[in-house]
Order: C-alpha cells, then sequence, then structure tokens
C-alpha cells in the first residue's frame, strides 16, 4: 500500500499496468533515504514482486499482459543485513523487571518466564488449572476461552526447575 500510494504522489501513477520498473528503483531509493535497513528493502522488493505475479494472473484471464516492473536483482545488497542477534532477556533484565513491579505481577513476569506463557494467559490462570501427577507439574487448560490465544486448550509440562517456584506461591 505504501508503494501504491507513493507512486501515485510521486509519479501520478493510477494503474497497475502503468507501473514500470524505474517505479520501484525509485521507491527502493526513497525508501533507503528514509533509512530503512537492506531486510525491509528486500521485504518490499519481494512483496512487489508477489503483486507482479498476482497481476500477471489476473490480466492473463483477460488476455492481457501487463509488463514486469519488478528488477530481476535485488536493489539491496545482502551484505548490508544484519545478522540476527539474541534480544531475548537475561537474568538481571528479569531481576531488574521484578523488582520494579508489584508482587503479584513478579509472579506474572514468574510464569511467564518459567512455563512460556503469554502476557495475557499469565494473567488469566488460576490455581486450579496447575495439576500435579507421577511425573510432576503441569498447566492445564481444558477450555482456553479468555485465557489462551484462540480459546484453544493448552497443556504445558513445568520444567523440573521451576517446579519450586511453582510450590512456593502455590
Amino acid at each position: 500500500m505504501g508503494f501504491v500510494k507513493w507512486a501515485q504522489a510521486e509519479h501520478g501513477v493510477k494503474r497497475l499496468n502503468h507501473v514500470k520498473e524505474h517505479h520501484v528503483r525509485a521507491y527502493i531509493e526513497f525508501k533507503k533515504s528514509e533509512g530503512c535497513g537492506a531486510g525491509h528493502l528486500r521485504s518490499i522488493q519481494l512483496s512487489l514482486k508477489h503483486l507482479q505475479n498476482g497481476s500477471e494472473a489476473y490480466f492473463s484471464r483477460f488476455d492481457r499482459k501487463i509488463e514486469a516492473f519488478v528488477p530481476k536483482e535485488y536493489l539491496a545488497n545482502w551484505k548490508d543485513v544484519k545478522a540476527p542477534e539474541n534480544r531475548s532477556y537475561k537474568d538481571k533484565d528479569f531481576g531488574a523487571v521484578k523488582n520494579g513491579v508489584s508482587v503479584n505481577v513478579a509472579k506474572t513476569v514468574d510464569l511467564m518466564r518459567g512455563l512460556g506463557l503469554r502476557s495475557s494467559e499469565a494473567l488469566s490462570v488460576r490455581k486450579e488449572h496447575f495439576q500435579k501427577d507421577e511425573n510432576g507439574w503441569k498447566l492445564v487448560i481444558g477450555r482456553g476461552e479468555g485465557i489462551t490465544k484462540g480459546g484453544r486448550p493448552r497443556e504445558v509440562p513445568v520444567r523440573k526447575s521451576f517446579e519450586p517456584t511453582l510450590e512456593r506461591e502455590k
């Protein structure tokens, strides 16, 4: 949608079959000037390629062809794409969060971290959702309405290392 709005505003393009390769190249340069990273620029180009493929399929139903408007080569260099980095919280980060919140919120943070729950799940889970059997503790949410994503049932085994935390709060 950003490309369509830009092409209309900057070049007066009103129809998809009027888009040319120089429009795409200019848009990528425009996004570069805005500071978009190489990964995002490649995603934009790939999305425009999908648009082009869909347009070709649409126009072929009417025995019409459109000129390819997306360059075959990527305009952003893969060498410029940042390597993935581990952004997960460390123990000290969790400690800082828990020190700055109430006791109940700190318990919620423990549930999120210890069981991999989403924040909405950790806020809605109740004592009766926890069950203990011969294998240890597990979180069992049979009917997830209002608790789990999509209201789906969910069963999460509790790691042995988290059991002391859970039993302390039980």
